[in-house]
């Protein structure tokens, strides 16, 4: 599913396992900021073209924030180790920087807490579901 964003932003490094995709009205947003790498947000909007696009220069996100607002969407990238972020708009296919550094929840700089943000597959079996189908002692029994 990464396809049309990786053509129109000509990227090929995205990890689909640390990219969320979601709809924002008719317009389609990937964003990523996993932990250590640059943050990166890409907009194709409902007629296939790049709305909008943020790549960041330095591997140095912590994560970000996506508020769904009806059809529109307030997407915070953390920069600067979790120092600020970027603030973003997106409505109609609507591309628009609020704030270049400042933030409403930015992360934890990287000194007080480790990353661990991570996307699962939300129909995947739980952890406690898979101990005892890959023969790990869960005690029972």
């Amino acid at each position: 599913e990464l396809e049309p964003v990786e053509r129109l932003a000509k990227v090929d490094d995205l990890e689909a396992s640390e990219v969320l995709i979601c709809p924002v009205g008719d317009a389609r947003l990937y964003a990523t900021a996993a932990c250590d790498q640059p943050a990166r947000a890409y907009l194709v909007d409902g007629a296939g073209k790049l709305a909008g696009k943020y790549e960041g220069q330095e591997a140095d996100a912590r994560g970000f924030r996506l508020r769904h607002l009806g059809e529109r969407a307030l997407l915070e990238l953390s920069i600067d180790g979790g120092e600020t972020s970027s603030l973003w708009w997106i409505e109609g296919g609507t591309w628009l920087e609020l704030r270049k550094r400042g933030g409403l929840s930015v992360r934890p700089p990287a000194d007080c807490e480790r990353c661990v943000d991570a996307f699962t597959d939300p129909d995947a079996p739980e952890l406690s579901e898979l101990a005892g189908e890959t023969g790990t002692d869960t005690g029972e029994g």
